[in-house]
């Protein structure tokens, strides 16, 4: 699968001084396909993604909040081939993506590791902000601090 791909291809580069290197040497490029089946097949979430000359060269994760928010959608996860960072595709794939979920939610979420200063200030320059919430992942059997940073559309009714 090649959205699988670009995943895997991002999280080599974009995580290569937060995971141990053995972690990494040892992901499977098809790690994501379990996940991203069970999103189509409960429908519970929508994909874009950022094409270079027919192929995919980037992926959007979105829907609903996992927290269960009401009036909140979420970006589960948002990846571009680290060749092709700093060329606009990334922001293209963020706008498609912030419009979808204009169209069903009051505030968009995305949880981003704290040590990810890159990822944080490309959200920062779309217009996101850290809204002070924080929660901590298990990967690689290391405790991995995230913050939420959110985006809001409208004011709720």
């Amino acid at each position: 699968m090649e959205i699988s791909k670009v995943l895997y291809n991002a999280w080599l580069i974009a995580y290569k001084d937060i995971f141990r290197k053995e972690f990494l040497e040892e992901l499977e490029e098809n790690r994501w396909v379990p996940f991203l089946i069970d999103m189509f097949d409960k429908n519970s979430g929508s994909i874009l993604v950022a094409e270079n000359e027919g192929e995919i060269i980037g992926v959007s994760l979105f829907g609903s909040t996992r927290d269960g928010i009401k009036g909140h959608g979420e970006v589960y996860s948002f990846y571009v081939i680290p060749e092709y960072w700093r060329k606009s595709f990334g922001r293209q794939l963020m706008e498609g993506t912030l419009e979808s979920l204009k169209e069903n939610y009051e505030i968009a979420d995305v949880w981003v590791l704290e040590e990810n200063e890159r990822a944080i200030g490309f959200y920062e320059a779309l217009g996101f902000i850290k809204c002070g919430q924080e929660k901590n992942i298990v990967e690689d059997e290391i405790l991995l601090p995230h913050i939420l940073l959110t985006q809001k559309f409208k004011e709720a009714n």
